[in-house]
């Protein structure tokens, strides 16, 4: 629906960049978005509003990122990003630019929203040096800002 790739292909790649990172000692990013308020979406606007909304996060997530970069589905709301060569002192500036595209409005379901959405991040080799722990700690970073909105006063 999305037209972005799925969770096989993310694996797939994560492996392939990952590879590529440790020959070449350089760092990798993992980001793992989650649409906030998705579920109310759909519950208010219908599921064709909700497909209307994620197709156009994907689209802009494709224009957005360089062509190098990696943007796959998850699934539901959620999409997964492998971007290569972003060092870590430049990894904020990138997670602001991605939140920056995606909170613009778009008409869906004959409403004007501002998608809000929830990104963590991990890196290698400073988070991990797998697959599965990137995307992992990536998740876990991505629950810690979902968290950190709810209460604003407590611990990120």
């Amino acid at each position: 629906m999305t037209q972005l790739p799925n969770r096989v292909v993310l694996w797939d790649r994560l492996a392939h960049d990952l590879d590529l990172a440790r020959r070449r000692g350089t760092p990798l990013a993992v980001l793992y978005l989650d649409l906030d308020g998705f579920k109310s979406v759909n519950d208010r606007l219908g599921h064709e509003a909700g497909d209307q909304l994620l197709r156009h996060v994907a689209r802009l997530l494709r224009t957005t990122l360089r062509a190098s970069d990696t943007v796959c589905r998850m699934g539901g709301d959620e999409f997964v990003i492998v971007a290569d060569d972003v060092q870590p002192p430049r990894l904020t500036r990138f997670v602001d630019k991605i939140a920056r595209a995606l909170g613009c409005p778009c008409m869906v379901g004959g409403e004007i929203l501002i998608p809000e959405v929830s990104i963590g991040a991990s890196s290698f080799p400073e988070d991990g040096d797998q697959p599965e722990v990137l995307v992992r700690r990536a998740d876990e970073n991505m629950y810690k800002v979902k968290r950190s909105r709810k209460d604003p006063s407590g611990p990120a």
